[in-house]
């Protein structure tokens, strides 16, 4: 993965469907402003020891934007992407009919045990969901994880309080967080994202 020098990161692909996008000799561009992911690679400087391996769990997958770029850049990595509307989702299934490495599953992140039962151990976990109940899901799905796994969890601040600072929001999700797993590191996502952090842990 390079920088384009306007901001982008440059992704090796072969496919842009379902998105508007320019592939040229074999590279996607991937917006920070689009991804959270990519917004936290820009804030942190890349992806070391960030990435998955094996088996990823895609919580909030969306249209699968940035799942596709993950699915580009980790190719021998099982991504397992969670989605819950049934609209952002007929995008992730196309996405996902070009890339064999990812696996739609339909369903509410807030009943784990509905369909994690399908999903083979996962050693990365990733979560983008604007709820009040963010913190919460994403800890309802840390003991389906391998050891030593990395998880991520995207804060958005605007969800769990309006009178909140970004900073205020990292520091209690972090305490939250702290009883379950290692927080390793809070990373604002300005200016790429207003009112979003990300969390970074190991379980």
């Amino acid at each position: 993965m390079k920088e384009d020098g306007e901001n982008f990161l440059v992704v090796p692909s072969t496919d842009v469907e379902p998105f508007k996008g320019v592939l040229k000799n074999g590279v996607r561009r991937w917006s920070p402003y689009r991804s959270k992911l990519a917004a936290l690679a820009k804030k942190t400087g890349g992806f070391d020891g960030l990435l998955p391996t094996n088996r990823a769990l895609y919580l909030g997958a969306g249209n699968g934007y940035t799942v596709s770029f993950l699915a580009d850049l980790c190719k021998e990595c099982h991504i397992y992407a969670v989605e819950c509307s049934h609209t952002s989702s007929r995008d992730l299934l196309k996405v996902a009919r070009h890339r064999k490495n990812i696996h739609p599953l339909i369903a509410n992140a807030r009943m784990a045990s509905s369909y994690m039962t399908t999903v083979p151990t996962p050693d990365w976990l990733f979560q983008d969901i604007s709820q009040r109940d963010q913190v919460e899901i994403f800890l309802s799905h840390l003991p389906f994880l391998q050891s030593r796994s990395v998880a991520i969890l995207i804060l958005k601040v605007e969800s769990l309080s309006k009178g909140h600072s970004i900073n205020r929001a990292l520091d209690a999700a972090a305490d939250a967080l702290s009883l379950h797993c290692v927080v390793k590191e809070t990373v604002s996502l300005e200016p790429y994202e207003k009112m979003h952090g990300a969390l970074i842990c190991t379980r």
